[in-house]
């Protein structure tokens, strides 16, 4: 059999060794050319392809190295096809390299060799990494910026603050246009800014809404200078930026005009209330039977009752120091003052000392009895008669003396004395 690296075409005489260039694997009667793309380091091996910067016109041993401004790929054949030449948008410094044109350049040519070779991309355009050609429609720079010569993204360049752009291709920030006034352009801004906010204000040339300043305020939107932010008024407090005053709570009332904080509104002064909100002034009196300290927002608040055994009548109350006790011969519940809850006159068989509490609170002890509704004091209690028996706390005696028994005067109870 022949051997490999060898032809036999003749049985007759010595296999011959293929020549540089071609190869045979054995058995052949002739060796096979070395293929494009490929080289045949040795005449006994299949061929091997050509890696990458390099090719092949076939019948080599070695693969050619491409030149620069040429990218071959594997197994490439030929180092001037076309297929080969480095793309548009793209450098090739080796025939085994391709890079892309930087950000902010463009390729307009084939077969450039070096970065610098890539041009600056024009004003009005963005050229990102690679762009290939002229910069068309697509890269044009968007609304709201601008592309300097060289720009790399669509946003590098915003409009400033308080300037806008409808129109795309702009060149230059002062290409810009002014936002107008009673609206505000952030920055890259490109629809002609927003309307100002209610609160706030919006001159010409503006970047953010520009708050109503503290004891200020405006309702409406759109407001161009600050002409617009109104005088807050009594009885409320404007925060910078308020759209709306805030009134102030019940309990609280505020004389001033222009006040901006919460603690602008004044407590309640004592002995009167504030009942309604927004109050310029306290709207009432405190309630009779009633004290008001400082911040009350009701005249006749419960928790604010004058004492049991003690009453007023007066409407100024602070504190429950300020009651007056409740008088003798009379009784005082809680609450108690004026024509809504007078005094009580004292229990019959009872009697009131000072600061009584409720009219039955101290009746008239066993033996005594009680037909008047002024009782200051025990000794005003009658002794009961003899011949009857008084067992206290009663209008009158509680009944005569049983059969049997007999009954001194100021007899307690019918007490079971056999006669003398």
């Amino acid at each position: 059999m022949c051997p490999s690296g060898h032809s036999c075409s003749n049985t007759s005489e010595a296999p011959l060794e293929c020549a540089n260039g071609y190869y045979s694997l054995g058995g052949a009667a002739e060796c096979t050319p070395c293929p494009t793309g490929h080289y045949c380091p040795t005449p006994s091996a299949l061929p091997v392809l050509c890696d990458q910067g390099s090719f092949s016109p076939g019948l080599v041993t070695a693969c050619l190295p491409c030149i620069a401004g040429q990218f071959c790929a594997d197994g490439s054949t030929s180092n001037s096809s076309s297929v080969n030449i480095c793309s548009l948008g793209s450098y090739c410094p080796d025939g085994a390299t391709k890079l892309e044109c930087p950000a902010g350049t463009f390729g307009n040519r084939t077969g450039l060799n070096d970065a610098l070779q890539c041009s600056p991309c024009p004003p009005g355009f963005h050229c990102p990494e690679g762009t290939a050609g002229y910069p068309e429609a697509d890269l044009q720079c968007p609304t709201g910026h601008f592309c300097l010569q060289m720009t790399s993204s669509m946003f590098e360049h915003p409009c400033p603050d308080g300037t806008y752009s409808t129109t795309v291709g702009l060149q230059r920030e002062d290409q810009c246009l002014v936002c107008p006034p009673g609206r505000f352009c952030s920055g890259g801004d490109g629809s002609g800014g927003q309307v100002c906010p209610s609160g706030h204000f919006c001159p010409e040339n503006t970047g953010s809404p520009i708050p109503c300043p503290g004891g200020t305020y405006t309702k409406q939107s759109g407001s161009e200078d600050l002409s617009y932010c109104l005088l807050c008024p009594a009885g409320f407090y404007c925060p910078s930026g308020s759209s709306h005053p805030v009134h102030c709570l019940a309990g609280t009332y505020n004389p001033l005009l222009g006040q901006d904080d919460i603690d602008d509104c004044q407590p309640c002064r004592a002995g009167t209330a504030c009942t309604l909100i927004a109050l310029t002034q306290p709207n009432e009196l405190c309630a009779a039977g009633h004290f008001c300290p400082e911040g009350s927002d009701k005249s006749a608040d419960p928790d604010n009752e004058c004492p049991a055994g003690t009453f007023t009548d007066y409407h100024n109350l602070t504190s429950s120091r300020e009651c007056s006790p409740c008088p003798p011969g009379e009784a005082c519940l809680n609450g108690t003052g004026g024509t809504s809850r007078p005094r009580l006159l004292c229990a019959l068989g009872h009697f009131c000392p000072n600061r009584t509490q409720y009219p039955t609170q101290y009746p008239c002890a066993p033996g005594t009895y009680g037909s008047s509704s002024n009782l200051q004091r025990q000794e005003d209690c009658i002794t009961c008669p003899t011949g009857y028996y008084c067992v206290g706390g009663e209008s009158s005696p509680s009944g005569p003396c049983d059969p049997g028994h007999y009954c001194p005067s100021g007899m307690l109870e019918n007490m079971a004395l056999l006669k003398s």
